[in-house]
């Protein structure tokens, strides 16, 4: 599965929600709350939404879970705030989360490649876990194509916890920088003779760790 089937999930969605008598609301779909893609609607009075986020399994602080994969989650949401029209206002803002909308159905499609840019995805937890431990061992192995004295790590939650433990494991004295799992965003691997050497990209910013 790709990012077009995503697409064509979520576009379908849409049609479907149309066809039941749904208008789209435009009042409330000014700004970015975070989410990948959001398109809200009114019916009867009551105010609903379409969002399409990348979430984490484990909830974006904690590191030490045993399963840290990223995912698209999908949402059809009620609103428990917002009522009637707007009376035309354009600057109300459709909240996300437990306190403002009620969460009526979901669809997760777990990331298991974003290699060169391109992701892949699975509607299954349990193939997305089977398919991140598999590349982590390769990778640890250097048993693989994939081992080269240069080359982009493929990512996932798991490769981010192992880039972060390595990091925490081997760093010079001299570097402060505390690195999350959650905030890599690529991990660059070189290797010279016996040298190694990780290149970190998080929160903008580049940290070399050679082991």
């Amino acid at each position: 599965m790709k990012f077009n089937d995503i697409n064509k999930k979520f576009s379908e969605a849409v049609a479907k929600r149309l066809a039941e008598g749904y208008v789209i609301c435009c009042q409330t779909m000014g700004g970015s709350q975070g989410e990948i893609a959001h398109v809200n609607f009114i019916k009867d009075d009551e105010h609903y939404s379409l969002i399409l986020e990348k979430e984490h399994s484990a909830g974006r602080w904690s590191e030490k879970a045993e399963n840290f994969l990223d995912y698209l989650s999908l949402r059809w949401v009620k609103s428990k705030e917002l009522k009637g029209d707007l009376a035309g206002n354009c600057d109300v803002t459709f909240w996300r989360g437990g306190k403002y909308v009620e969460v009526i159905s979901e669809n997760r499609y777990w990331i298991v490649s974003d290699r060169y840019r391109t992701n892949f995805f699975t509607d299954s937890e349990d193939e997305a876990k089977k398919i991140c431990r598999t590349r982590q061992e390769r990778w640890r192995k250097g048993n693989t194509e994939e081992f080269r004295s240069s080359f982009t790590l493929p990512m996932s939650g798991n490769t981010r916890k192992m880039v972060a433990k390595l990091y925490r494991k081997h760093k010079a004295r001299w570097q402060k920088t505390k690195i999350a799992a959650v905030d890599i965003e690529r991990v660059d691997f070189n290797r010279v003779g016996n040298a190694r050497t990780l290149t970190i990209y998080h929160n903008d910013v580049e940290t070399e760790l050679n082991f």
